[in-house]
């Protein structure tokens, strides 16, 4: 007995919806009003849609950043190793002056 009942609350659920929307869909002030709806459910999905190509962007645009930066960090040991295998060899000659990279005015890359 009571699941029929919810079988009935619920037929009945769904007629009342479908004549609330006939109305508001068959009226005047109805057919504008469902008119706001859709409207107000198109902006809301476009915001979101929106907000989602934004923050896809954004996701390209730190990704692209964050590339460039491995890569100039590659670039920068890439640099010191040569550096260092300069100064290997330099050592070895006493020829050319020993100077130091605090006179020089370059970063030895540790502590920065």
């Amino acid at each position: 007995m009571a699941q029929r009942m919810c079988i009935d609350l619920a037929d009945e659920k769904k007629a009342i919806e479908a004549a609330v929307h006939y109305l508001l869909c068959f009226t005047t002030i109805g057919a504008a009003g469902v008119g706001l709806v859709y409207e107000h459910k198109y902006s809301s999905d476009r915001l979101k849609q929106t907000r989602f190509e934004i923050d896809q962007i954004w996701q390209k645009h730190m990704q692209g950043i964050s590339q460039r930066m491995e890569k100039a960090h590659q670039e920068i040991n890439q640099i010191r190793h040569e550096y260092q295998e300069i100064n290997q060899v330099r050592h070895g000659f006493s020829i050319i002056n020993h100077v130091r990279d605090d006179e020089r005015g370059w970063s030895s890359g540790q502590g920065d």
